[in-house]
């Protein structure tokens, strides 16, 4: 009698698992969208650094004046798709390249409007060579 009542256990259980599965799945899928976001605009982020710094560095030498390093950092970073503003300047000695772009242009998904608050930034600031 109590291996009937066991069988008859384990049959009711089985389609809990389905229903948990059910439940848990698109929690799953949101985590796993969030670290996708999350290591895009980090990886957007790391570029706009790399370009600003490459820039900085190309005027501080006289590779570039500061309107053909504007155009120098665009032209870098037009494959991901978005505009991005580029601001060269050369205060005294140094020169400072800013890039930034909105965060909700940045963002492969915008659930919720949750990425229009701010902007992504990337700064260099390297002294002119002589």
């Amino acid at each position: 009698m109590r291996s009937r009542f066991g069988r008859f256990l384990r049959h009711e259980k089985s389609g809990a698992t389905a229903v948990e599965f059910a439940f848990l799945l698109p929690v799953l899928i949101l985590v796993l969208v969030g670290i996708m976001q999350a290591g895009m605009l980090f990886f957007v982020q790391n570029n706009m650094a790399r370009v600003a710094h490459d820039t900085a560095r190309r005027v501080a030498v006289g590779e570039l004046t500061t309107a053909t390093g504007k155009t120098y950092a665009e032209n870098q970073l037009v494959n991901w798709g978005v505009t991005f503003n580029v601001t060269v300047t050369e205060p005294g000695s140094d020169v400072s390249v800013v890039i930034t772009v909105p965060m909700a242009e940045a963002a492969i998904l915008d659930i919720g409007d949750i990425f229009d608050v701010g902007n992504l930034n990337a700064a260099a600031i390297v002294r002119q060579e002589s």
